[in-house]
């Protein structure tokens, strides 16, 4: 058996980037290409032909630039031609290499955009551990984008490199330099990655994909990037029948251009049950929509760094998950039963998350609990039955309302409210062990059954003189039986 092959091309290109004093303006950056034409490296029936398509980017006297400004400009081209008859995949990396600058610029000031991609910044881009000269001198590799070309096919790419708008007046005098580098492997035909046929689908010219057919085309999906020349964008109600529940296997780790997992992508009710795979979504993908992946078993799962909506009932009864959830920045919404009854541990908020919806996560099952302090509204049931949990919950300054029943049977030790809060639902802490808790002077009204079987043993502390308190909606049996005590210049006193 022939055994598999790994090669690495390098595109020399160097990406200089300067930033020098000239009288009242300053250039930034210039990029300059040093590459020949064309790289081939062959090793038997192993071929992968690197070909330049235009020149290097030449920007000089540059002023920071706008991100629209950037996606438009002409940027570097370059293609990867399969000339054998082996399927072969490949890496496009981005390194850093030693200027004599005194000072390198900051790598958070560089924004770079592979083809029509989500836009980065170097420093965001994720290190390339596989290449052997990430570690060597001061060189950093960054991991820009994967691909699959197959025998006889050639994928086309365009690079975009600019300053970033932000990037500040000392930077002057600071240099970036960088090269393209193109890491490629083949494997043998036994080893070959088994995709569906593009006959089992139907996908429109704008790249949404729908309809596989389980029942003809098995139960074994690995979804290709493209289908009959065209590029999947999209995926939406992709199994006819409800049939998702007969899956063995699911792979949609190669669709590197996929931007959204459109609505009941793989679920239609019935949802993947098989045997329990590693969920991998691409990095290019930043929406998921409602029931994405609603009742998916899985053992991991990580969500694209870039990802911006994230719909309803898109997680809903996902099961087999051990590990931390991390919600990716700038992520602002968890939309209804988002994560219902989703088995992970910690949940890692961003300080971009402003609004939890109703049963966003009802039935969670993790441990400690740490809003984020962006955090604005909690909507109903949001964290109803959130089991686990043994750390001491703050509501965040910005939240100035919780819906009915969201932190019913919470099993925290604490609870800490916000000083802004002026609502509390109906049954918003119900069944809530906590040996006391304190209600702020903000507050305008408490719903029914708030604190419901608090008991008679533990108090409830308002934070407001006793005619303040007379002012305060309080639905029946609000206080669970509890003690009322107002708090009057740090002394308690009767509220009535």
């Amino acid at each position: 058996m022939k055994n598999n092959k790994t090669f690495v091309i390098i595109s020399v290109v160097g990406v200089l980037v300067c930033l020098i004093v000239l009288l009242t303006t300053y250039a930034f950056w210039t990029y300059k290409e040093k590459q020949t034409n064309v790289n081939v490296i062959t090793t038997g029936c192993l071929s992968i032909n690197y070909n330049e398509l235009s020149e290097g980017i030449r920007l000089e006297n540059a002023w920071p630039t706008s991100d629209q400004d950037g996606i438009n400009s002409t940027g570097y081209s370059f293609s990867i031609e399969n000339i054998c008859d082996e399927e072969a995949t490949y890496q496009i990396v981005l390194e850093s290499i030693p200027t004599t600058a005194a000072n390198y610029m900051d790598y958070d000031n560089i924004k770079i955009q592979l083809d029509n991609g989500p836009i980065y910044r170097y420093e965001e881009l994720v290190d390339e551990d596989d290449d052997p000269e990430a570690n060597y001198d001061i060189r950093i590799t960054k991991h820009v984008s994967n691909g699959v070309v197959m025998p006889g096919e050639t994928d086309n790419h365009v690079i975009r490199i600019w300053l970033a708008s932000d990037a500040p007046l000392d930077a002057r005098g600071q240099e970036f330099n960088g090269k393209v580098k193109v890491f490629a492997g083949q494997v043998n035909e036994k080893q070959q990655t088994k995709y569906a046929d593009a006959s089992c689908f139907t996908i429109t010219d704008d790249g949404t994909l729908t309809d596989y057919d389980i029942d003809t085309c098995g139960t074994d999906l690995v979804i290709p990037a493209s289908i009959n020349g065209i590029t999947i964008k999209k995926i939406n109600n992709l199994f006819l029948g409800n049939k998702a529940e007969l899956l063995t296997n699911l792979d949609i780790s190669n669709l590197y251009d996929l931007e959204e997992v459109g609505q009941r992508a793989f679920s239609n009710g019935g949802g993947y049950t098989g045997n329990q795979n590693v969920l991998v979504i691409p990095e290019s993908v930043n929406i998921i929509g409602k029931s994405g992946f609603e009742t998916f078993n899985g053992l991991s799962l990580t969500l694209p760094k870039k990802m911006q909506s994230i719909g309803d009932d898109a997680f809903l009864l996902y099961r087999g998950y051990d590990q931390d959830l991390i919600i990716p920045n700038g992520i602002e919404t968890i939309g209804n039963r988002t994560f219902y009854s989703f088995n992970g541990n910690n949940i890692v908020f961003p300080n971009s998350v402003k609004h939890i919806e109703k049963s966003g996560f009802d039935h969670y099952n993790g441990t400690n609990l740490n809003l984020p302090s962006s955090l604005e509204t909690i909507g109903e049931y949001a964290f109803q039955h959130y089991h686990g949990s043994n750390s001491v919950l703050t509501i965040p300054d910005n939240v100035t309302s919780i819906g009915n029943a969201a932190f019913v049977s919470y099993e925290g030790p604490k609870i800490i409210l916000s000083n802004s809060l002026t609502e509390i639902g109906d049954s918003a802490f119900w069944q809530y062990n906590g040996s006391s808790i304190t209600i702020p002077s903000t507050i305008t009204s408490i719903g029914q059954g708030a604190f419901m079987f608090l008991g008679s043993t533990k108090k409830i502390i308002m934070d407001m003189t006793p005619a303040q308190y007379t002012n305060v909606i309080k639905g029946s049996s609000w206080n669970g039986f509890a003690q009322i005590v107002c708090m009057v210049n740090k002394t308690e006193v009767p509220c009535e």
